[in-house]
């Protein structure tokens, strides 16, 4: 790990094009890495913030490998940050062809600078020996918003040619450069749109006839690293696959299945403790359910499942959620709170109609592999999953 130094932004300003650049509340800059790195020619490929369906496919991921090789074929520097694709992706690919790499950090205590570097150059694959990280320090911290668009106006401050990926109409990125003369338009392509797709599904097999003596885990899939993924891997994923999701909802099963683990997560739930969700409705009354969500840019859940015994669950320690409002979560005790879940006579979701049930923790499924019935909406996904788990497969149209 490279030792920290701080530069007040008037010595920082030998390294950048124009002053005018620079948001006004930055007063210095934390340096991780070689100077020489900040003198020479750098190139920025700006997106704008991106919807969160991912397809390998897409337009903006071919212009972006495309944009980088260019510039790096021209011997610039690739300057990226980190915490959302449109920007990690970037760095990866340039890591990956041995680039010299400028990566701006979030704003944070500059005692978390260590560890937000050892967890970019862990998840992007960087060489720490190419790349040089500055987190700004500013006088006053801005909202979020200007946070983001200061760390898009240093980037801007730093580049030496601008290769536009793909900008949001209207958007911060369209406005910034508009006067900006040193941008080259060539890997310019259309921002792309959300595309939910929800095919129809009709239950016509009747092989779980005793359906009320299993809970259901439905999947999804994921446009981002599977929990406990290396955002490397997704995006060599990404870029090896040639068409459609690699995370997508069967992938996802298929991973789930071949590791033995489901894994708990809580970013959903109140108190945010990690549990894996199950519901008591058959797959025919679930499958009713099945909704696309704006907010969250996905599908609720999509057909592909793990059937497991009621009673195996239960002796695990899995509970139905209990419903209520803030003041019931408050009467509740405290082991009993993982388990409680919101619901307001102004909110248009109707949560208790799930019949949720949650495990606490991750669940451990390969010991379980006798007793659970693996769901898929059709007879060709099934040929796709691991030979050994097919003949507990149900195929459910």
């Amino acid at each position: 790990m490279h030792s920290i130094s701080i530069l007040p932004i008037l010595d920082f300003s030998k390294y950048i094009r124009s002053l005018q650049w620079l948001p006004v509340h930055i007063h210095s800059l934390a340096l991780s890495g070689g100077e020489s790195v900040l003198r020479g020619r750098a190139a920025l490929c700006p997106i704008s913030r991106l919807p969160r369906i991912i397809h390998a496919n897409d337009p903006w991921l071919t212009a972006i490998r495309r944009a980088v090789t260019k510039a790096l074929g021209d011997e610039n520097v690739l300057i990226g940050s980190i915490g959302s694709c449109q920007w990690e992706y970037p760095l990866w690919f340039a890591a990956q062809h041995k680039a010299q790499l400028i990566v701006i950090l979030p704003s944070a205590s500059i005692n978390r600078m260590s560890d937000l570097i050892a967890e970019a150059t862990t998840q992007l694959d960087l060489d720490s020996n190419r790349t040089t990280f500055i987190q700004p320090i500013f006088n006053i911290k801005p909202v979020k918003e200007a946070l983001l668009h200061s760390r898009d106006r240093l980037a801007l401050a730093l580049a030496d040619v601008v290769y536009p990926i793909a900008l949001r109409p209207q958007g911060f990125w369209v406005e910034t450069l508009t006067n900006v003369d040193f941008v080259d338009y060539s890997f310019q392509c259309e921002y792309p749109e959300n595309k939910p797709n929800k095919p129809d599904i009709k239950i016509s097999n009747t092989a779980l006839v005793n359906w009320q003596d299993y809970l259901y885990h439905w999947t999804r899939g994921a446009y981002q690293p599977w929990l406990g993924e290396r955002a490397a891997d997704y995006f060599q994923a990404l870029t090896d696959t040639a068409f459609g999701n690699p995370r997508d909802a069967l992938a996802t099963l298929s991973f789930i299945i071949q590791t033995g683990i489901l894994r708990g997560e809580g970013k959903m739930f109140r108190g945010q403790t990690p549990a894996v969700s199950f519901t008591s409705l058959s797959p025919a009354q679930m499958l009713r359910k099945r909704r696309f969500r704006n907010a969250l840019g996905r599908m609720n859940f999509e057909p592909y499942g793990i059937a497991i015994p009621r009673p195996a669950l239960e002796n695990l320690g899995a509970k139905p959620v209990i419903y209520g409002n803030d003041d019931f979560h408050r009467s509740l005790y405290e082991a009993e709170k993982p388990f409680f879940q919101h619901i307001s006579l102004k909110s248009t979701s109707d949560w208790a109609s799930e019949c949720e049930w949650r495990l606490l923790g991750d669940l451990d499924i390969a010991s379980l592999k006798n007793e659970i019935k693996i769901l898929v909406p059709t007879e060709a996904d099934r040929l796709r999953l691991p030979v050994q788990f097919q003949p507990q497969t149900i195929v459910l149209s």
